[in-house]
């Protein structure tokens, strides 16, 4: 993958500030969501269209946040440098970071997160033919949709049709996937969106 042009190295470094505020800010306040943290994330992703780069950004602010003692903001860099390398199709790496990450939140109650991880941990290891993949994904995005989470839902519906399709079980997959079409558009995030249309043209063209 390409390096990005000069031009980005400005943008860089004010998204790297935005996110180490944050940090900050959630630490001091609690008044920084989840949602908008992922935002922040999936917006470094998309404006720069390197997720190798992704990765490394999130293992450096993993590191930062440990290094500072701050148990939440460790976890959700782990989580974001797992969702880094699962969109490069690394999953032994994608695998062992969201580990890492549920290993952390499980140790401090931050059950939001824990779920969140598993629903990725599932995919992955679904992946692998892992019994109860897909039930285990269903029962996540119920609790998820239940509690209002809606990225959260979102997240899992896109493994849930992803996984499903892996699996070729087309007919589920078609159905999630459309969900997750209509719900990335409703939440704006035009990664899900896009690749939710390319998975629903392939299983189309099958």
């Amino acid at each position: 993958m390409h390096r990005p042009p000069d031009k980005y190295k400005e943008m860089r470094t004010l998204l790297a500030l935005i996110l180490f505020s944050c940090l900050l800010i959630n630490e001091m306040t609690g008044q920084v969501s989840f949602g908008e943290t992922q935002k922040i994330n999936e917006g470094w992703k998309f404006q720069k269209g390197d997720f190798k780069e992704a990765a490394m950004a999130s293992a450096r602010g993993a590191d930062l946040a440990q290094s500072i003692g701050l148990s939440y903001e460790t976890a959700l860099g782990l989580h974001n440098l797992g969702d880094s390398w699962l969109w490069v199709e690394d999953f032994a790496r994608s695998h062992t970071a969201f580990q890492r990450s549920l290993a952390i939140a499980e140790q401090y109650g931050y059950d939001r997160l824990a779920r969140h991880d598993r629903m990725y941990l599932w995919y992955l290891e679904g992946r692998q033919g892992a019994e109860h993949a897909i039930e285990s994904l269903r029962l996540l995005v119920r609790k998820a949709e239940d509690e209002g989470l809606t990225w959260d839902a979102l997240d899992g519906r896109f493994l849930l049709g992803a996984l499903a399709y892996r699996l070729g079980q087309s007919d589920l997959a078609r159905e999630e996937l459309e969900r997750t079409r209509i719900l990335a558009r409703e939440c704006r995030s035009r990664l899900i969106e896009k690749t939710a249309i390319e998975l629903l043209e392939r299983i189309g063209s099958q």
